[in-house]
């Protein structure tokens, strides 16, 4: 058995993004966004600082999960 083992994300094809803003101190999602436009998500990710907050953008060939 090859104990080397890969986790690979495939994201979704999708015309709109997603954008989940997770308050770390009571690890829920607080507010999710959705837009055609990833830039402007990236945006909004910008104003929730990384202490306080996880963000995780989803979308058209991205995964993106930061803590």
């Amino acid at each position: 058995m090859n104990d080397n083992f890969v986790n690979n994300y495939i994201a979704p094809h999708t015309d709109e993004y997603t954008l989940d803003i997770i308050d770390k101190t009571i690890n829920e999602i607080i507010l999710t966004y959705k837009n055609k436009n990833m830039n402007e998500l990236i945006e909004i990710m910008n104003d929730f600082p990384l202490n306080r907050y996880s963000r995780k953008l989803v979308g058209n060939e991205i995964y993106l999960w930061e803590a």
